[in-house]
């Protein structure tokens, strides 16, 4: 629903490209994300926001780490 919303506005105000693919990668990304959460429930049934929490944080690291890197690579 957000994901058409922002491309309807770049179609509206004519900013960016608004794109029949953007809004279809973006709805198989939820879907596959809703998948991954029911097969965390099924795996972890008491301790899902933990793992989620942990794997938030670890991924949060990691782009951090990338971005760190990126700027040290450049300058």
């Amino acid at each position: 629903m957000m994901s058409s919303s922002y491309e309807m506005l770049q179609y509206i105000l004519t900013i960016g490209m608004a794109d029949v693919t953007d809004l279809l990668m973006n709805t198989l990304g939820v879907v596959v994300g809703i998948g991954i959460l029911i097969l965390m429930r099924k795996c972890f049934p008491n301790h899902v926001q933990l793992v989620v929490n942990c794997t938030d944080l670890l991924f949060a690291c990691l782009v951090l780490f990338l971005f760190i890197m990126l700027f040290f690579l450049t300058s």
